[in-house]
């Protein structure tokens, strides 16, 4: 299960240091309360904010790993690009939390555009990222935030573009209301799509999920695999005995389908395994694994994030489907009731899902020589597109 928060006291700001910038206008409660906007520029402020983050994720019911601090601390040590830093804007009601928008800044490389975005959205392709806000002050934290970007924070930037943006977004709807009451420039898309499954509740069988026609065949495949063998299932959680052993056994599979560049990946999931809720499933035949995965459990909802197969044994046969119903199944009965396949048109996953959301991408892009040259090849390159047709 992902780490929950416990109770923290109440926790103060230790000043304004090298790290911290306040913004020079903040927004209203409803109350008439000032809400501050403070940017934490590098991934050292993050343990100032550790406590209070975790603590906002737990009152707002969030169950998405994505948005956890140990996340971005892992990305940072393993897959963040060298002219990319970790730049959090914290909204503080007092002296407590109130939201929390896990951004990044990319700097230049000479007379460029920068540019802020969702932290490890690119490098890990997390989805369903979002600002965290405390529940029922989503309007509150989006009127700060909008002040502070476009009020003359000291936080600079020439474009700000937000992918993998969870669809149903309270903070994103007030966001948005405020860029178009105030006749800003911007756009707002369907991203990438994110199936997943509504587990029905009792799941005697995972292969209930499939269509019919899909059902029989999965059976079949199970029988001929068990002909050629012994077949065995194991998982292993994050923190038991076993796991070490286990994530080395899957690390050899991923590599050996993907390739060494991917250990970056597994590196970053390694660092933040044990506060993630990260289990992996291995398929054996004969004691041999053929098929591995990796996902993080969480709540109510578990994330399937990495997966490889080995693709030279028995490629007739859908090993990797074995798999995944093999999770689904031992996963239900802990209490999982989404199982998410996260961003990606694989066929496999559209054998499962019965829920097909697409994450959102918002961009806007300020005055800047670099910026309106994008958007005059853009511009250009859809005429060009239009007028070949």
């Amino acid at each position: 299960m992902c780490s929950r928060p416990t109770p923290s006291p109440r926790w103060r700001w230790a000043g304004t240091g090298a790290i911290w910038s306040t913004s020079r206008r903040a927004g209203l409660l409803a109350n008439g309360d000032e809400l501050r906007v403070l940017a934490v520029d590098g991934i050292d402020g993050l343990e100032k904010l550790q406590a209070g983050w975790m603590e906002l994720i737990g009152s707002a019911g969030i169950e998405n790993p994505f948005l956890t601090p140990d996340w971005m601390r892992a990305w940072d040590g393993s897959l963040r690009p060298e002219r990319t830093r970790p730049l959090v804007l914290a909204v503080l009601d007092g002296d407590r939390l109130a939201g929390v928008a896990p951004l990044c800044a990319t700097e230049p490389r000479f007379l460029g555009a920068r540019r802020l975005g969702f932290a490890t959205e690119s490098e890990t392709g997390a989805d369903y990222l979002d600002v965290v806000c405390l529940p029922g002050r989503e309007d509150a934290v989006a009127a700060a935030l909008y002040d502070h970007m476009f009020g003359g924070s000291e936080v600079r930037w020439h474009a700000l573009t937000l992918r993998a943006f969870n669809p149903e977004s309270l903070f994103l709807h007030h966001f948005v209301t405020r860029l178009e009451r105030a006749g800003k420039s911007f756009s707002l898309r369907g991203g990438a799509i994110c199936p997943f499954t509504v587990i029905p509740e009792p799941l005697a069988d995972a292969t209930e999920l499939l269509r019919p026609a899909r059902r029989k065949r999965q059976r079949w495949e199970l029988r001929a695999l068990g002909r050629e063998g012994r077949v065995q299932h194991n998982a292993h959680a994050a923190g038991e005995s076993g796991f070490p052993a286990a994530f080395e056994i899957f690390s050899g599979l991923y590599v050996a389908r993907w390739g060494q560049e991917r250990r970056s990946l597994l590196a970053c999931v390694a660092a933040a395994a044990g506060v993630l809720g990260t289990e992996i499933d291995l398929l054996y035949l004969d004691q041999q694994p053929i098929a591995g995965l990796l996902h993080f459990r969480c709540g109510t909802r578990a994330y399937l994030y990495l997966m490889a197969v080995d693709r030279s044994a028995y490629p007739k046969l859908s090993v990797g489907n074995l798999l995944v119903a093999a999770s689904i199944a031992r996963v239900s009965k802990g209490g999982v009731r989404e199982y998410h396949f996260l961003r990606g048109d694989e066929p496999y996953k559209f054998l499962w899902a019965n829920r097909f959301p697409r994450c959102l991408e918002l961009e806007i892009r300020g005055r800047h020589p670099v910026i309106w040259l994008e958007q005059f090849l853009a511009a250009g390159s859809s005429a060009l597109k239009a007028a070949l047709r």
